[in-house]
């Protein structure tokens, strides 16, 4: 079966409901299990992509093979999961507060 992609494309502002993250994770979720959805793309500029980045970074705790792949413009920073920790200590300390960067393999 051939590997599919999911791109998410969402507004800037989105109003984050319990009853909107449930029925979001179980389409992503869904898409996982019976779609063979594996690659998921992100854009960088809205509240839905964000969102959505959250839920997918949740699931792949339970589906180790899933990919999370980071459009942006070169203004803005992504960081490879091998580097998040590492990375979030040092932005954190500049910052002189927690920072929390998103993760992505590609």
């Amino acid at each position: 079966m051939e590997i599919q992609k999911c791109c998410f494309i969402g507004h800037r502002k989105v109003n984050v409901t319990c009853q909107l993250e449930k029925k979001l994770r179980e389409v992503i979720e869904e898409l996982i299990i019976n779609n063979n959805v594996s690659i998921f793309l992100f854009g960088s500029r809205s509240e839905f992509n964000n969102f959505c980045h959250k839920i997918v970074s949740e699931l792949r705790d339970k589906y180790k093979h899933i990919i999370r792949i980071a459009y942006t413009c070169k203004s803005e920073t992504c960081i490879l999961e091998c580097e998040l920790l590492k990375m979030e200590k040092l932005y954190s300390k500049y910052c002189k507060t927690e920072v929390k960067l998103y993760g992505v393999e590609e």
